[in-house]
């Protein structure tokens, strides 16, 4: 269950070191570009939407049936975002952001 039928669980979301570097280095190349407010106000709400509700947040994709996730993809303001959601574990894992 999902915080979209009533429940409160939180899923853990879990991003390597090279995603983190990339995120800063898109809101590096954001801010030179007078939108650096605009990158962190979705993206905020991306990570919030991933632990609160990531079955419903963006498209189902597939679901690889040995990793036991689903893997979706999302958008929200020009940050797209890849990732799995392991429904058992409660975690997500973010593949990559891009713009």
């Amino acid at each position: 269950m999902n915080s979209a039928n009533g429940s409160s669980r939180r899923y853990t979301v879990s991003m390597s070191k090279l995603q983190r570097e990339t995120l800063m280095l898109l809101h590096e190349q954001e801010n030179l570009t007078g939108n650096g407010q605009r990158f962190v106000t979705p993206y905020r709400t991306i990570i919030r939407r991933l632990q609160r509700d990531p079955q419903i947040f963006g498209k189902k994709l597939y679901t690889p049936p040995a990793l036991g996730l689903d893997v979706r993809q999302a958008v929200l303001d020009r940050i797209f975002v890849d990732d799995g959601v392991h429904e058992e574990r409660t975690i997500v894992f973010t593949r990559g952001f891009k713009l």
